[in-house]
């Protein structure tokens, strides 16, 4: 298998996860079509960097929605 190939398998695999994830949580539609424009790429770099700065966005979506969650928990 060649790197293209496999750079090529980790990009269909990470777009797979990463609009699960979106789609899951509920971001704003807005959002979703910027991700989807930006996966017309097929620069591997370019694509895993830009999955990395996504991800760590929806990691951080996914702690102000667990803090929302439990603040009246606190009050």
């Amino acid at each position: 298998m060649t790197d293209r190939c496999t750079d090529q398998l980790f990009i269909e695999r990470a777009k797979t996860r990463l609009l699960g994830d979106w789609e899951s949580h509920g971001v704003t539609t807005v959002i979703r079509k910027s991700l989807m424009a930006f996966q017309a790429t097929e620069d591997f770099y370019e694509f895993s960097a830009l999955w990395r700065r996504c991800y760590g966005v929806l990691l951080i979506v996914r702690q102000n929605v667990a803090l929302k969650d439990t603040l009246p928990l606190l009050t």
